[in-house]
Order: C-alpha cells, then structure tokens, then sequence
C-alpha cells in the first residue's frame, strides 16, 4: 500500500487521473495518483481493485461517472437519463 511519502514524492503534473470507458463491460476505471482524488472514492465507499506505487485503480460503473461544467452537471457516459429526470445538455 502507497504511503503519505510516496504521494508526496510526485509532483502535481503526476498526480493524475485517468477515467478509461469499458463499453464491453459497462464500467469505467478509474487510476489516479491524486491523494484527494483516492480520498474522495473512499469516501464514496469504493476500494481500489489494484495498488501500486503511490496510483489506485478503481472500477465505477460507467453511469456514475458525471462532469461537473460550472453549474451543470453532464453525465458522459452509461444510460440516458431516467424519466422525469432533467439534465444539462452535452456540448
């Protein structure tokens, strides 16, 4: 398991994120070397499925992956929305 020392060893251009689609399989994985991003998936219930190094891999699936645009919110992946639901549009 990374340590606090090998987070701090990156600098803020290698502590990325990186969203993969599955379209196979449905899901997205999602890697990141970002402690506040690993932070937030935890507290989101989610464990890594793979460690190494100061990275984490973790698998989401697809529709829950959404991007927030200002005040919009725009989900980029998965199913359409459900009925009655409004969202912003893509673009």
């Amino acid at each position: 398991m990374a340590g606090k020392r090998d987070e701090m060893r990156l600098s803020l251009s290698e502590q990325e994120t990186i969203i993969r689609w599955d379209k196979l399989e449905g899901r997205a994985v999602v890697y990141t070397a970002s402690p506040k991003v690993k932070a937030r998936m935890e507290k989101m219930g989610l464990k890594p499925v793979r460690e190494e190094g100061p990275g984490a891999w973790y698998d989401v699936p697809r529709g829950a992956v959404r991007l927030k645009l200002g005040n919009r919110m725009v989900k980029i992946a998965g199913e359409g929305p459900k009925k009655g639901a409004e969202e912003a549009p893509a673009g």
